[in-house]
């Protein structure tokens, strides 16, 4: 091997070494592990006992994936975390008490160095829903994805964040809390709002329901229970009484046009009739029988509602036939009368205004 072969190959030698021991100096740093002390306490300061821990980790900035779990039995623990940015939560509730006591509380934090961390958890009540959800343009109940919650208070403690979304739609962050259960800070004025997904047909579809209607406020270990079915349903007749109104001025334009619509019209007693039966069913709670009435109502003003804009789409239809008719009569009509084009024009022009006249 001649002087400048061995150089090259040394050259190559250094250059590889060079990026292993880069590779390594930076595996090293990136798994290098910090002490994370984590202590959780009410909101006087006293350390809470059993609380449990969640910690997830940012892998973009808009994903998470969990990390680890574990439990804090004095209300401190010290923790090795690698450098990154995490998502923390702590969740307390005492045995002894028979609803849920504390708030959920989360920190962002972003892991450098040693950091010490503290969480305030406030006490808290419960909003619970039961039943199913029910809409009457939907042939099928509806998926409740989760539910929000809302305050004109801050919603944060001594730099804690009280967690707002809870059911399906936070499935990807399991916290142990079952999916009808939205834990509500005491004595905190709020309002819950629920996402439900339908299906009507081939479309899929999304309604908000202010389950709380207004504001309200709640003592420490109180619980409220919301029947999902009510809520819905409410708004479903409210939404028969909309599409009835628009159907009704629907009808008495196309019939100012010149449609006859004694047919369609024949119709509105038995409609007026569903609706009515529909909300004296929800008063007594007949939920089942209310939902029935309704949509069948709903479906039965759709049906007058395609039928008019039918009628006006086949009118204009007809109409644009006779003009292109009209149009192709006076031509022939100026054509045969006069030879020369500049009188034949006016001819049929002539003949034109003549013939809608007449039509």
């Amino acid at each position: 091997m001649d002087k400048n072969m061995e150089i090259k190959v040394m050259l190559i030698a250094i250059l590889i070494s060079s990026i292993i021991c880069a590779s390594t100096i930076q595996k090293t740093y990136a798994e290098t592990n910090y002490n994370v002390t984590i202590k959780v306490v009410d909101a006087y300061g006293k350390p809470i006992e059993n609380s449990n821990i969640y910690i997830y980790r940012y892998v973009t900035p808009y994903t998470i994936s969990f990390y680890t779990k574990t439990k804090l039995e004095y209300g401190l623990k010290t923790l090795k975390l690698p450098q990154g940015t995490y998502i923390i939560y702590a969740r307390a509730d005492l045995i002894e008490t028979p609803t849920i006591d504390y708030t959920i509380g989360y920190v962002n934090v972003n892991v450098e160095g040693d950091l010490n961390i503290t969480i305030t958890l406030i006490k808290a009540a419960e909003v619970k829903v039961i039943g199913e959800s029910l809409d009457a343009r939907s042939e099928s109940k509806g998926k409740i994805m989760g539910y929000t919650i809302y305050s004109t208070q801050k919603l944060e403690v001594n730099g804690t964040k009280i967690l707002q979304s809870f059911g399906e739609r936070e499935k990807n962050i399991a916290l142990d809390i079952e999916s009808d259960k939205i834990i509500v800070p005491a004595n905190f004025e709020v309002t819950v709002e629920v996402e439900v997904l339908y299906t009507a047909g081939r479309y899929v579809y999304t309604k908000y329901y202010n389950l709380t209607k207004n504001p309200i406020k709640l003592l420490e270990g109180e619980i409220v229970i919301f029947e999902i079915q009510e809520i819905t349903l409410k708004d479903s007749i409210l939404d028969a009484k909309q599409e009835y109104n628009k159907t009704i001025s629907n009808i008495e334009k196309a019939e100012k046009d010149g449609f006859y619509l004694a047919i369609y019209k024949s119709k509105i007693p038995n409609i007026i009739n569903l609706i009515e039966n529909g909300e004296v069913a929800l008063r007594i709670k007949r939920y089942d029988e209310c939902y029935s009435n309704i949509r069948e109502a709903i479906l039965a003003l759709n049906e007058i509602n395609n039928k008019v804009t039918q009628l006006y789409s086949e009118a204009t239809s007809s109409t644009t036939i006779i003009i292109i008719l009209l149009t192709l009569t006076s031509t022939i009509i100026g054509l045969t009368i006069f030879d020369r084009e500049r009188y034949s024009l006016i001819a049929s022009a002539v003949s034109f205004i003549i013939l809608v006249y007449v039509f």
